[in-house]
């Protein structure tokens, strides 16, 4: 389950890094590149605290199943909001 957990944060560390690299790139007016990343940072500080939290209850057995929730979290709410 920890080697699920770090998996995860990976995949979602990588994801945030493109869309931010992507948003920063794209050729967009300036008020919607400033809302997008404005979102991307409300949002990657969701991801932080969601995925600190995974990554500290990853340490132990006992609570590790918790640190998958946590991990779970921002992948479900995509899904949630994407279909």
């Amino acid at each position: 389950m920890r080697l699920a957990i770090h998996i995860l944060a990976a995949i979602q560390l990588a994801v945030f890094g493109w869309a931010v690299y992507d948003t920063s790139t794209s050729h967009m007016d300036a008020a919607g590149r400033g809302m997008a990343q404005g979102m991307l940072v409300v949002g990657g500080g969701v991801l932080v605290v969601l995925l600190g939290l995974a990554l500290i209850l990853a340490r132990s057995a006992r609570w590790a199943w918790l640190g998958l929730v946590f991990a779970l979290v921002f992948p479900a709410l995509w899904l949630v909001f994407t279909f």
